[in-house]
């Protein structure tokens, strides 16, 4: 007959015990580095995103209600520019879907929005339709959607 002396089997029960904790502790700090390293990636590329949507959007943005007769051209200038801007960040986000809704219906209204629909939209009221904003104001709002995805953590 086998006899173990119990201080032993206690001793080896706290090694194995010490290095299973061990082992956890490293997987957990790896994972936690990880997911530090995204957010600290998410944060840079918000931050970089959102500088350069507002420098491309430099007076057109926010809206003053109307802008001058050649700033009308600039709105769709911007469109390459944003999409660039925009599939740089795209990468860093979980809702893509809903960021490129936004993007599709930035681009849309820019290749619209004319002097002519604006002053229209101000000369004749009765033209407009049940609770239908302004075109700045519809132009702000877009932008403001977009960069509501750099606040995203």
């Amino acid at each position: 007959m086998i006899t173990f002396d119990p201080t032993i089997t206690f001793g080896v029960g706290a090694i194995v015990g010490a290095l299973s904790m061990k082992v956890i502790d490293h997987f957990l700090a790896k994972s936690r580095t990880e997911e530090d390293r995204k957010v600290r990636e998410l944060n840079q590329a918000s931050v970089t995103f959102r500088s350069k949507v507002l420098a491309e959007l430099e007076g057109l943005y926010p809206s003053k209600h109307g802008w001058n007769r050649e700033e009308y051209a600039r709105f769709k200038q911007t469109i390459p520019r944003i999409e660039t801007i925009a599939q740089e960040f795209r990468f860093h986000l979980k809702r893509k879907k809903e960021f490129d809704t936004a993007i599709y219906q930035y681009c849309s209204h820019c290749r619209q929005i004319t002097r002519d629909q604006c002053v229209a939209w101000s000369m004749y009221p009765s033209m407009r339709k049940e609770g239908e904003i302004s075109p700045p104001e519809k132009f702000d709002h877009l932008v403001k959607s977009l960069l509501s995805f750099a606040e995203e953590k």
